[in-house]
Parts: C-alpha cells; sequence; structure tokens
C-alpha cells in the first residue's frame, strides 16, 4: 500500500522537477532586467525539501495534539472509503451521492488498514502530498510570470507558511487536494497560452477534470477555464483554432461531471440526486436555515462581506491587504499581455463560486464575529490562498522595498496568528458546529454494545461511527440499502440497537413506529445522542418523553 503512494507520488515530483520550461530570474542591482536562474532544478529541489519538512514536521505537532481528526468531514471522509471494503454491503456504491468520489478513491489503498483508518494517515498522507505538490507548482507558475527569485520565495512563503494551510494539509479534508489541482489546471492553461501546445492544453483538461471529481468548486473552475481557452484561442489564432481547443479542453475537462451523473442515475435513479436528494448540500443548508437562518440567502452585499471577512481570517488581514493591492497592480500592468492575466485570473474563480453560493443558500459560513456567532465552513477562506500569494509575489518583484515590506508582513501576520490562537481553521475544528465530538456516545457503544447490528443514519453520526472503533460491518446506514429499507419499517428485525437524535432519519422514521415504540429501551442519552437498545416482551412501551 505505501509502495503504492511512494511511486506516485514519486512520479508527480519528477515531472514537477523535469520541466524545462520553468524560468526563475534573479533581479540585477539598478536594473530592471531579469536573467534567468543558472540551476532552476536545484532551486526546485530546495523549494521540495522545505516544503516536505513543513508538512511533516506539521503533521507530528497536530497529530500529538489529536487535533488532525478534529473534523467531523475529515471522519467521514475516512469513512466513505473504509465502507467500500467494511460494510455490510462492501462495494464502489459506498462512494455515496454526496462528497465527490476522488479523494476517497485516493484513501481506498490505505484505509483497509484499521491504523491508517482510525488514525486517519490514509487521508492526511494525500492532503500532506497535495500541499507538497501544490506548493511546487506555484512556483512553477511565478517562473512563467518571470518573477524575481526574492518574489518567487515571498510568493511560496505566502502559501507554505499560512498557519490555516499547514494545519488543513495534516487532516484528511479535501482543500489541500483542491489546491494542489487547482494551481497546476492554471500553470498549464498558462503554459497553453505560451505556446499553443496541445499536450499542455491536455494536461490542463486533465488536472481540471480532477478538479471536477474532488469539490464542487471544480466545476466552476472548469467552466471558467474552457472560457478562458475560447478567448485565448481567438486571440491567437482566430475562431476557428479557438473552437476546436475549446471543445477538446471541454470534452475532456468535463468528463468527470458527466460521470458524476451517470453514477447519480445508475445507483439513485436520479442524474441530480446529489442536488435534490436527502443528503444534498440544498437538504442540509435547509435544515440550517430551519434552524439558524441563513443570513446570506439572496442577500449580495451580505454574501459579499461574509466570504471577504472568512478570507481575512484564513490569510490574515494585512496579507489580504498586500494581495489586494498586489492584485490591482497585476492586473494593471503593462508587463503581461491580456491572454496571460486571463489565464492568472482563473485562481480567482473560488471567490466568485464561494460568493455566489452563499448568496443563493448552497452553501453557509459562520463566522465568530457576526451573527449567529460561532464557526462553521470557515476553511473556505483558504482556497483564495493561491492567488493572493501570487499577488503579494508580484508586488514584492516592483521593488526592494516592497519585497521587504511583505517579508515583514508574512513573518509579523503568521507570527501574530500562532501567538494569539487565532488560526480559524483549528477553531472551527475544536470549538465550532464543523467538529462536534460525539466521544462519550461513542465510548458507550464501544464498551456496551459487544455485539448485534446498530441502525443509525451515518449522514448526521459517522463521527459517533468513526470515534466507536467498531467494524463498520455493524452498523444498518443509508448506504447498506440490503438492510435499511426494512430496518426503518421493522427496527427489530435486525438491530439490536439504535442510535438517534432530534430530527435526523432514523428518528424521523421511527418516532411513531410501533415495532419500535413496544421493543426498544432507552439506555443511554446526551444533548445529543439517543441510544435505544432491543428489549422486546417488556411491558412498558417508549413514550415521547424517552425520545429526542
Amino acid at each position: 500500500m505505501f509502495a503504492w503512494y511512494i511511486c506516485t507520488t514519486a512520479h508527480l515530483i519528477m515531472i514537477s522537477l523535469n520541466s524545462r520550461r520553468i524560468t526563475l530570474t534573479w533581479p540585477l542591482s539598478g536594473s530592471t532586467r531579469l536573467e534567468p536562474v543558472r540551476n532552476p532544478a536545484g532551486f526546485l529541489t530546495a523549494c521540495l525539501v522545505l516544503l516536505i519538512l513543513i508538512s511533516i514536521g506539521a503533521w507530528i505537532f497536530y497529530f500529538r495534539q489529536n487535533l488532525t481528526l478534529s473534523y467531523n468531514d475529515a471522519r467521514s471522509h475516512l469513512n466513505i472509503a473504509r465502507r467500500m471494503v467494511d460494510s455490510l454491503q462492501p462495494g464502489f456504491a459506498q462512494i455515496g451521492s454526496v462528497w465527490l468520489p476522488l479523494f476517497h478513491i485516493l484513501e481506498l489503498p490505505l484505509v483497509s488498514n484499521d491504523y491508517l483508518w482510525h488514525s486517519g494517515i490514509a487521508g492526511s498522507l494525500i492532503s500532506m502530498v497535495s500541499y507538497v505538490l501544490g506548493g511546487i507548482y506555484l512556483v512553477r507558475i511565478s517562473g512563467k510570470l518571470r518573477f524575481s527569485t526574492p518574489a518567487v520565495i515571498i510568493s511560496l512563503a505566502v502559501y507554505c507558511l499560512n498557519p490555516n494551510l499547514i494545519f488543513l494539509q495534516t487532516t484528511p479534508m479535501t482543500e489541500s487536494l483542491l489546491l494542489f489541482l487547482t494551481i497546476a489546471s492554471v500553470f498549464y492553461l498558462l503554459s497553453w497560452t505560451e505556446d499553443l501546445n496541445t499536450s499542455s492544453l491536455v494536461k490542463a483538461a486533465f488536472f481540471t477534470f480532477l478538479t471536477t471529481i474532488t469539490r464542487y468548486d471544480g466545476w466552476f473552475l472548469l467552466a471558467y477555464m474552457g472560457l478562458a481557452v475560447a478567448y485565448i484561442g481567438k486571440q491567437k489564432k482566430g475562431w476557428i483554432f479557438a473552437q476546436g481547443n475549446f471543445f477538446l479542453f471541454c470534452t475532456l475537462a468535463g468528463f468527470g461531471i458527466v460521470l458524476w451523473l451517470f453514477w447519480n442515475r445508475i445507483i439513485f435513479g436520479d442524474f441530480f440526486y446529489f442536488v435534490t436528494g436527502p443528503f444534498s448540500a440544498k437538504a442540509q443548508q435547509d435544515a440550517i436555515m430551519y434552524q439558524l437562518g441563513l443570513a446570506t440567502k439572496f442577500d449580495f452585499i451580505y454574501s459579499l462581506f461574509v466570504y471577504l471577512f472568512t478570507i481575512r481570517y484564513n490569510l490574515g488581514t494585512w496579507i489580504l491587504i498586500l494581495s489586494l493591492a498586489g492584485s490591482g497592480m497585476f492586473f494593471s500592468s503593462g508587463r503581461y499581455s491580456r491572454m496571460v492575466k486571463v489565464a492568472v485570473a482563473a485562481l480567482l474563480t473560488p471567490f466568485v463560486f464561494n460568493v455566489t453560493s452563499l448568496f443563493f443558500g448552497h452553501s453557509v459560513i459562520y463566522l465568530p464575529d457576526l451573527p449567529p456567532y460561532t464557526w462553521f465552513n470557515d476553511r473556505y477562506g483558504v482556497m483564495m490562498l493561491p492567488a493572493a500569494a501570487l499577488a503579494i509575489g508580484f508586488l514584492a518583484g516592483r521593488k526592494k522595498v516592497f519585497a521587504a515590506l511583505a517579508l515583514a508582513v508574512i513573518v509579523i501576520q503568521f507570527a501574530l496568528m500562532y501567538t494569539g490562537n487565532n488560526i480559524i481553521t483549528i477553531e472551527d475544528g475544536v470549538r465550532g458546529a464543523s467538529g462536534e465530538y460525539l466521544d462519550d456516545a461513542a465510548a458507550w457503544i464501544q464498551n456496551h454494545a459487544p455485539e448485534g447490528l446498530i441502525l443509525v443514519a451515518a449522514s448526521s453520526n459517522d463521527a459517533l461511527l468513526f470515534r466507536s472503533g467498531l467494524p463498520l460491518r455493524r452498523f444498518i446506514t443509508e448506504g447498506v440499502r440490503r438492510y435499511w429499507d426494512v430496518a426503518l419499517a421493522e427496527p427489530s428485525a435486525y438491530a439490536a440497537y439504535v442510535i438517534s437524535h432530534r430530527g435526523d432519519i432514523v428518528d424521523n422514521h421511527l418516532r411513531q413506529n410501533p415495532d419500535f415504540l413496544n421493543n426498544y429501551r432507552l439506555v443511554y442519552q446526551d444533548s445529543f445522542s439517543h441510544i435505544y437498545r432491543l428489549d422486546p416482551g417488556t411491558a412498558t412501551p417508549l413514550t415521547p418523553k424517552d425520545l429526542p
């Protein structure tokens, strides 16, 4: 299993190091002329070593503090992959319909090992490799843009020293993977803009394809990249060339979306089940809107404000200010053609995607300084990090005083974030809604349910299943259709235990179910979970006060 990952990682790193197209530059004293670095491969190797050391060091630090699995979603990502090999009904159908499949497929070779699954290493390793390769491709983009060497270093520092990304890359979360794939997509689009080589366009399409099966952000990136290819092609060689390259790119890059639509149709009977189904993001947002409200829905100004605030939390106030200044200078500069600017602007698509998602109520972000004064999905702001890194790198390359200012801001900003415990992605996982721990209920199940099947909705209790340490084949969940439908109608037919909480699928189905009310007894409860044990023949049925 490890050999597979080592070979894959080595292959990707060699692709990065062996590129002959990268151009790094040294500034000449008293001159604006740029001179190529004599040993770009050596420079990249040094960057690679630095990124690996930061990645491993951060993982050791956060793993020892039990923070790498602080997110409920991290444990769910591990469980989804694990259910493909450990379930009452194992197989690829366990991928489900909500989260896109790439991250879980990459976990599959490792997650079958109990230790790698429960420690989270099976997912953390993917994030760590992605963090390293994302940094390498960011350096390559800087080379394409002919940044001076100090500017390249500062650009990389903004990316690789960001406390929120450093933490996220130690977790089994998808942000680090999406960042890498996005940066690589933009690099190859920029390469195609430069040489119009079909192989560059195919590589751009390949990495964009991977983003579309990682997170839905990638679908928006695909749309923008397709339009960029059409525009650049027309500017370079006219409409016929533009049309051919547009269809080539979209056919290859859009194949993942086609696969996902047909997956939902074949497995769930609806092309758009991931949008309309009971476990979809829309269903989750509807539940949140009912409980806490969605203040950003259909309010563009507030959506914009919330996402800008989220970026500020993830990057730091002064890094955000510098990046805005650098972006303005970059897009108004005469150094680059409009086509190059269009290619680089692909890194801004997460901004438009997240503001749009907030506006239409397809996403929610809660920040501690805004109502309802809690944390949720605050990590979404880290997606603007590559754009900020390049903007500040461009600013630093203009004058030596700008480089000195940028370096000082990076050091001071990130130091303040560490010393002030102001790393919002950690706060969200530890104190926010993204990381509600279910350890007590999980411990009870582990110690008091030695045998028998357990009926539970994984969609709202996956963290509990993970923390219980029990084999996933002990649980009757939504993905086990062979038992799930029967168990909801007649739980005593299969389930020795039932776990529910107020408003979840199991609770909604069993609240008025005579078989459940007459045959199960409440044996554990806390502020979130209720656990019932099969106890047929007891004279006292459950009453509403016994239910959550």
